[in-house]
């Protein structure tokens, strides 16, 4: 019996080695060459540089094709209508579960992603919707690939590269989307450099957005609250990029979390839910000030003066409540901005 025993724990072993390095395999994705600039050609984008305020959709970890997913889709139009309009969406990462897209997907038909991410946004019309690649997007040779493909065959779908500068917006905004899973994986490192340039080569509000957040209050943090394979690659170079509001996904809640460098804001809850390891609170000046388990999104609005951010939650019945309102502003652009606090 003890030698049966032995060999089945072999046998399993094996098979857990085995599904680990697929898993390893599978998370390096493709062999980038050297990286090009972001291929913008063939992909159309609305031109807001010349607006004095805009309104931001901000949502993630949504690509399951879900009735949960169809409820915050129809949520998310129905409060950027009553709002008056949302000019674009900044989406958080892990757009098709559970392992991204084929090699060769991508195309104007392509069935998964019209389930995963059309058919629930299609009420939005021509608006871009910016989107990064969260870590369940690389488990899939080719699906980057794939997905930057399809921008080019959709009315909504933007992902130029894998990190790049959000074009078309006003001299008061800057935007800057990270692929954090080739970070944490210690690849593709540079991409923290060229976004510290660009968002130094100007003045206004820094914004940056990934999949993988610093903090979290969620169950990817440790005891801590530290995403530990993000906190190092990220923390230092978002604090030397002046970056003020970083916002990302991954964890799936909604949360606000202060500190010294930046703001971070999470919201992973664009088609499910977990509940919290606890709450966030490092430090006085360095905690969370809000964190949802519901379902929901995010909604900013900015100009030159001042951003409010509002959280929206939506329950079983698609009912909308706001459930965290913050107010950050800035007397010109010599100085920080000053984060106020709750909305009045």
């Amino acid at each position: 019996m003890s030698s049966w025993i032995q060999r089945a724990a072999c046998l399993v072993l094996t098979l857990m080695v085995a599904i680990g390095c697929s898993a390893i395999r599978q998370l390096r994705g493709p062999q980038w060459t050297a990286r090009t600039e972001p291929a913008f050609e063939g992909i159309a984008f609305n031109d807001l540089a010349d607006r004095t305020a805009l309104r931001v959709l901000v949502f993630g970890d949504a690509g399951r094709g879900s009735d949960a997913q169809r409820r915050v889709g129809e949520a998310m139009a129905g409060q950027c209508a009553a709002l008056g309009g949302c000019d674009l969406a900044l989406v958080t990462g892990d757009n098709v579960y559970p392992t991204g897209l084929r090699a060769g997907a991508g195309g104007p038909q392509d069935p998964r992603l019209f389930d995963r991410f059309e058919r629930h946004y299609a009420a939005f019309g021509r608006r871009d919707f910016w989107i990064v690649a969260g870590n369940h997007d690389w488990y899939r040779r080719g699906s980057i690939e794939a997905q930057i493909r399809y921008s080019r065959h959709s009315d909504r779908w933007r992902m130029p590269a894998q990190d790049y500068a959000v074009p078309g917006l006003p001299d008061w905004l800057r935007i800057y989307a990270l692929d954090t899973t080739t970070l944490t994986a210690a690849r593709s490192i540079d991409q923290l450099d060229r976004a510290r340039r660009w968002l130094a080569d100007g003045s206004g509000w820094r914004l940056v957005f990934g999949h993988h957040p610093v903090l979290s209050s969620g169950r990817h943090a440790d005891a801590s609250g530290r995403i530990e394979s993000a906190h190092h690659a990220l923390a230092e170079g978002l604090g030397a990029a002046g970056v003020h509001i970083y916002i990302a996904g991954h964890d799936h809640h909604q949360e606000a979390i202060t500190s010294p460098a930046f703001e971070q804001w999470i919201q992973g809850a664009g088609a499910r839910t977990r509940g919290l390891r606890r709450t966030l609170r490092r430090s006085p000046d360095e905690e969370s000030l809000h964190a949802g388990t519901r379902i929901g999104f995010a909604i900013f609005e900015a100009d030159r003066s001042k951003l409010i951010v509002r959280f929206f939650a939506v329950d079983r019945r698609s009912k909308i409540a706001e459930s965290f309102c913050r107010r950050y502003s800035w007397d010109g652009f010599s100085d920080p901005p000053t984060r106020s606090g709750p909305c009045v």
